[in-house]
């Protein structure tokens, strides 16, 4: 009879180990698994999509659409005006910092490739940001905003 009970035991131990780690694995992938969940203005900018009204106070090329997609927390995309591009962003309340971006290598004419350039320059000087009745200024140093956007639909 102590032969089965020392069995049980071992099993008993067991069992409570398991529950205790995958109490401990769950309450680990709720945190971390769920982005509805954060806070401020980096949260709110995830799954939205934009398109620049104006470049450096220089408009906009006909026929050029320079958009800015918040894909998921850290990675941006969009279209320079001829080329899609894709990269990483920083955001910390209300800074922002564009990574390194890369882009396709498509040949358009010179306005929207002059477009492109001053964009993605733009993203690059980038500092600060406000969202304001559905625009997204941002800002580099000055301020003026380097770029201004209307909230569209994701492509």
């Amino acid at each position: 009879m102590s032969e089965g009970r020392q069995s049980v035991v071992p099993v008993k131990k067991f069992l409570a180990i398991a529950l205790v780690a995958g109490v401990l694995v769950s309450g680990c992938e709720s945190v971390s698994s769920n982005p509805e969940k954060e806070i401020g203005p980096a949260g709110d900018l995830i799954g939205t999509s934009w398109l620049a009204t104006d470049i450096v106070g220089k408009g906009m090329a006909e026929g050029a659409k320079s958009t800015l997609d918040f894909v998921e927390a850290g990675r941006v995309a969009g279209r320079g005006g001829c080329n899609r591009f894709f990269g990483a962003v920083t955001i910390d309340g209300h800074s922002i910092e564009f990574g390194k971006i890369g882009s396709t290598m498509m040949a358009c004419p010179p306005p929207m490739m002059e477009q492109e350039k001053r964009y993605l320059d733009a993203l690059g000087q980038a500092k600060r940001f406000e969202v304001k009745d559905g625009m997204l200024f941002i800002y580099g140093t000055g301020p003026v905003p380097v770029i201004q956007f209307t909230q569209t639909e994701p492509e």
